[in-house]
């Protein structure tokens, strides 16, 4: 039984960030470029 199926689609290259910046931001590509939304871990 998988434990999972990852899907990663195809990225276009447009609106890329310059190297410099892409090493400070994680990723390459300004589309993937999305903050972080989670809420932290609660205490147990």
């Amino acid at each position: 039984m998988p434990l999972g199926i990852a899907y990663a689609p195809y990225q276009k290259w447009r609106d890329i960030y310059d190297p410099a910046v892409a090493l400070k931001r994680g990723t390459l590509f300004f589309e993937l470029d999305l903050p972080f939304a989670g809420k932290g871990v609660l205490p147990s």
